[in-house]
């Protein structure tokens, strides 16, 4: 976006939500794309990090974590 339209948003940000936005434009176009893709980001983040076997030892843990959660829920 044009500069202008970045210092209207930063000027209705302030009035709105009483907050200064002084981030990069990196910054801004990495918070924006994982708003609109986190899940897709996300999902090629680990599958480029992290090898097959951590992969399966997380999924593990975030079942025993999930099935934990369900039987404290009563």
């Amino acid at each position: 976006m044009p500069e202008s339209f970045n210092q209207f948003r930063g000027s209705l940000m302030m009035h709105l939500k009483g907050i200064v936005e002084e981030k990069q434009l990196w910054e801004i176009c990495v918070k924006r794309t994982d708003d609109a893709f986190g899940f897709a980001t996300g999902a090629l983040f680990i599958s480029r990090v992290f090898d097959r076997k951590s992969q399966e030892k997380i999924k593990h843990i975030v079942e025993e974590i999930r099935l934990a959660f369900i039987e404290t829920l009563p």
